[in-house]
């Protein structure tokens, strides 16, 4: 948007970028699935009508299971899906309901913190089946790590490709490492507190 591109060719812009990012990352399981499933943000974000996310998902979800059927057994898929459904689903209308209620009527304030919460409560459940516990301190700690998530990415994809074409990076590998060290800085404080889970109970009550 700053570029001045248009919101008609944003979409083709950022899929390139993408495209851009699994050839320099390698194309790898989690690299294509992190890819897949934000083209199909992209599509849910930029088309006119919300109806557009969830078929898309859903096509995303069988095609990837298709060229690799073990995808069912993984956690890391499911999770992935089911915070893309979060997304879909929920961050439009919670976003533009809670942004009146925000400082200065902040859409980028109400987005970021409704990201975390609409993916923590839809992959909720396998959390708990995995872990036996519910995270208190997750979206709190997702809010403070998530305005440098952007930074990491962008600056790690710049250092990727210099060198990727034989350019010393070195020096610059800091740009993205400084905030990458903030994110795991907060996600050990996060963890280490006394209080940031909650037992799950087992059997039909915890059902």
């Amino acid at each position: 948007a700053l570029m001045g591109v248009p919101r008609r060719g944003r979409p083709v812009c950022l899929l390139g970028v993408i495209a851009v990012f699994v050839l320099i990352t390698r194309p790898e399981p989690s690299v294509i699935r992190a890819a897949v499933m934000g083209a199909v943000g992209l599509l849910a974000i930029y088309r006119s009508t919300r109806a557009a996310g969830p078929p898309a998902l859903g096509a995303a979800i069988v095609g990837l299971l298709l060229i690799d059927p073990w995808l069912a057994r993984s956690v890391g898929f499911a999770l992935s899906a089911l915070a893309t459904l979060g997304l879909v689903v929920f961050a439009g209308p919670w976003t533009t309901a809670l942004a009146p209620r925000m400082p200065w009527g902040s859409k980028t304030l109400a987005a970021a913190l409704v990201v975390p919460v609409a993916a923590q409560l839809m992959t909720a459940p396998v959390v708990v089946v995995l872990q036996g516990q519910l995270s208190v301190i997750g979206i709190p700690a997702n809010v403070l790590a998530a305005p440098l998530v952007a930074p990491v990415t962008i600056a790690g994809l710049l250092v990727a490709a210099l060198a990727s074409v034989g350019l010393s990076a070195a020096w610059l590998a800091w740009l993205p490492g400084a905030p990458a060290l903030v994110i795991c800085v907060i996600g050990h404080r996060a963890a280490g507190l006394s209080w940031a889970n909650l037992g799950w109970p087992a059997g039909p009550v915890g059902v």
